[in-house]
């Protein structure tokens, strides 16, 4: 199973969207025994500290807005 958010938020966005993700992997990890991976941080989800994750969206976001506009 995969929870994937495209790269379109930055700063609050991206806390506000991330924060529901995290909260939904606990809740999928609570049901199933399952740990949730985090491949851009190449560790659990747990281990992600969630200011890491928002910073890494909101560069990379700008990063995409700045090449391709938006």
């Amino acid at each position: 199973m995969s929870i994937t958010v495209p790269y379109w938020h930055a700063g609050n966005d991206a806390s506000v969207v991330l924060s529901k993700v995290f909260a939904l992997a606990v809740i999928v990890e609570k049901g199933t025994g399952l740990t949730a991976y985090d491949p851009q941080a190449e560790r659990p989800l747990a281990e992600t500290p969630p200011q890491c994750a928002i910073g890494l969206m909101s560069r990379i976001t700008e990063d995409l807005r700045s090449r391709y506009g938006g």
